[in-house]
């Protein structure tokens, strides 16, 4: 990953997909966009799946994130960082939706899409 993640240590990973819906048919495609990858400081580095270059490196949390969760319907991610907080995220990561602080450490965490 070149120089710019000269020194980190990589946690968390998740490969980010685009969805294309067939006119014709109707049906639903997926193809990778990003692997997204997170550090110990709490940075998210995008790199891209096709050309292996990063195109984005940002800080998602202020410590170790401890969960990078993809939405099992790809609305949203979730972020869960070792002093508590809880983050969900837009897929592209520009908007923060919701903010939790649990006062805890979180370790793990998932996602659950309640169908009714």
């Amino acid at each position: 990953m070149n120089n710019t993640a000269r020194g980190k240590i990589f946690h968390k990973s998740v490969i980010q997909f685009d969805e294309s819906v067939n006119q014709k048919t109707g049906v639903v495609t997926q193809k990778p966009n990003y692997v997204l990858v997170t550090t110990m400081d709490g940075l998210l580095y995008f790199v891209n799946y096709h050309t292996r270059a990063i195109d984005k490196i940002i800080q998602i949390h202020e410590e170790l994130i401890t969960a990078l969760i993809a939405s099992p319907n790809n609305q949203f991610f979730v972020t869960a960082a070792v002093n508590g907080i809880l983050r969900i995220w837009s897929t592209d990561f520009e908007n923060l939706k919701s903010e939790v602080n649990t006062g805890n450490p979180i370790t793990h965490c998932d996602v659950n899409i309640d169908s009714n």
